[in-house]
């Protein structure tokens, strides 16, 4: 309640309005707890705020392509005021690019006050809905048609926001992931090991010496997580466009693949959901080079055993007793079987002595 109060002026010089016309609803930090996050109404209109509570904010993209690696500053950051700047750019930009029915509308913002308000979205978490589909949506119906609604927006997106070719050779691609799994310390690992292979073998089945991988318009964390899904109306909505830019194609669709694959982790969560979603995701999206895609679902397999696998192990020796215990139990339980049945990786390969 006391963050609430303390939020409710400046969502109110945010909006223009008296603060004692603000009616707050829910109030919490962030998971960075580096800025407030608000649903509330105002005369009947209801709105989710983001309020900065620092001077300066990191803007680093949370995932960089093998090859992109070099190219990006990782902690960066910019002051709240340019920030605020450009998540409103972001938005009125991707209005604009693929329609305004799947993008909330922008209600207000304040660099003094630090605020920038939208039209609050209507819908649950996609994430949330995989997680829970064992029990609400067992067959995958419901969340298929929420999956290919998102790959036609995706595909929308970026053929609008095209801007120029680029290719990537397959020695390029190959050689940018050994580098990065050598940066993480997993060279000699079994993560590391399969990462590497996953990789090679998804180059040498493209059977090309480079891969085109157009630079777009993307939305830089398309992830079930930043899509809303309202079951009723059957409606789509995107959110999150604090990293949205020119880049590399594949960044979003791997992305995309790398978060939605992890769920096949989650023994809870039925694999013919998670199939079903991506195979409805690309049916929106297509077409799709098969040079491409090939390379995007390698990568995207290949972090999880590069990024995911690897915090879980660490975690495993230590970081928390609860986080360990999990850990603990993931990996005596549950690691083999659905890294063989549910990722594909062949048992051989999982534990080749």
């Amino acid at each position: 309640m006391e963050k609430a109060r303390q939020n409710r002026q400046p969502i109110a010089i945010a909006l223009g309005a008296e603060a004692s016309s603000i009616r707050i609803e829910r109030c919490e930090l962030s998971p960075s707890r580096l800025c407030l996050r608000t649903r509330g109404s105002l005369d009947g209109m209801r709105f989710f705020a983001k309020t900065f509570l620092v001077d300066s904010y990191p803007s680093g993209l949370r995932f960089v392509a093998p090859w992109e690696e070099g190219c990006w500053v990782e902690d960066r950051t910019r002051p709240a005021g340019d920030q605020i700047e450009v998540e409103w750019a972001m938005t009125q930009a991707l209005r604009e690019l693929a329609g305004p029915q799947e993008v909330p509308r922008l209600l207000g913002k304040s660099d003094s006050a630090r605020t920038i308000v939208w039209e609050q979205a209507s819908g649950r978490r996609l994430d949330q809905l995989v997680k829970w589909s064992r029990w609400a949506d067992p067959s995958g119906t419901s969340l298929a048609r929420a999956f290919l609604q998102a790959g036609r927006w995706l595909r929308k997106v970026h053929q609008t926001g095209f801007q120029r070719r680029a290719w990537l050779s397959s020695p390029e691609i190959v050689r940018s992931v050994q580098q990065a799994i050598d940066q993480r310390g997993l060279r000699n690992s079994r993560y590391g090991t399969i990462a590497s292979r996953i990789v090679a073998d998804a180059v040498s089945a493209t059977g090309e010496a480079q891969v085109e991988v157009p630079i777009v318009f993307a939305h830089g964390d398309f992830c079930p997580a930043n899509l809303l899904w309202d079951g009723l109306r059957q409606e789509l909505r995107v959110i999150d466009f604090e990293h949205a830019g020119y880049r590399s194609i594949s960044h979003d669709l791997i992305t995309f693949l790398y978060n939605l694959r992890l769920h096949m982790l989650n023994p809870l969560v039925p694999k013919s959901v998670v199939v079903r979603a991506e195979q409805a995701f690309w049916q929106g999206y297509d077409p799709v080079p098969r040079t491409l895609r090939l390379i995007v679902s390698g990568v995207a397999t290949a972090r999880i055993f590069c990024y995911y696998l690897p915090r879980v192990a660490r975690h495993r020796r230590g970081q928390g007793w609860e986080r360990s215990l999990t850990a603990r139990l993931f990996n005596r339980f549950f690691e083999a079987n659905v890294v063989t049945q549910r990722l594909g990786i062949p048992r051989a390969v999982w534990n080749p002595s």
